[in-house]
């Protein structure tokens, strides 16, 4: 299970200050993950701090725009603070995205909006299309081909023959060793020279 989704079954189980840790520390690790965002601010708002998950359902629906449950809980919200125009507004983009949803029906007929003239102003505008989370699959899509890769790479050397390494660190060794001793040979070799031009009386 990841942290979000643990921290998701905190919420539900109404451990909210636990849920609240443990995705404060991920929102500083990852301010790009809108579910992060979604599941600290309905925390928040089930501890009563209003204002603050007012601000990080605003970033969860800058991040996904057409995640109604943001929109539906950013509503609740902004009723909790007696904005009740934009709360509507909020309740009606919930239904745009997401005709089905019940609770936010209910909410609208509870605060007087009749629902067939609802179903006529959404029937008038187009329900707006997903947004793609273009960073979001970008980065995953690069976390995907590193880890193909590793994969191939780690099947390669899998399937090495098994002494091959050993037989590279021979050659590596041997060469080494060859090189040395060349210059062994070219020293002695200048040596002798040196000798023979010393006795003849060429030099010194």
């Amino acid at each position: 299970m990841s942290s979000i989704e643990w921290s998701k079954t905190q919420i539900e189980k109404k451990n909210y200050n636990e849920a609240i840790t443990v995705l404060t520390g991920l929102l500083k690790k990852d301010r790009k993950n809108y579910q992060i965002y979604f599941y600290l601010g309905i925390a928040k708002y089930n501890i009563e701090e209003y204002r603050e998950s007012e601000k990080l359902l605003r970033k969860t629906i800058k991040l996904a725009n057409d995640h109604f449950l943001a929109h539906y809980n950013l509503a609740l919200c902004l009723e909790k603070q007696n904005k009740t125009p934009e709360a509507i507004k909020k309740y009606k983009q919930t239904l745009r995205i997401n005709p089905n949803y019940e609770n936010a029906k209910k909410k609208l007929v509870g605060l007087g909006i009749s629902f067939s003239g609802l179903q006529k102003e959404n029937s008038e505008k187009s329900i707006p299309k997903p947004k793609v989370y273009k960073r979001q699959l970008q980065r995953q899509r690069r976390q995907l081909q590193r880890q193909q890769r590793q994969q191939i790479l780690l099947q390669q050397r899998q399937q090495q023959p098994k002494g091959l390494d050993k037989y590279y660190n021979w050659k590596y060794k041997t060469d080494v060793g060859c090189t040395i001793i060349g210059i062994i040979v070219l020293i002695a070799i200048v040596i002798v020279i040196l000798v023979l031009l010393a006795k003849n009386g060429i030099i010194g």
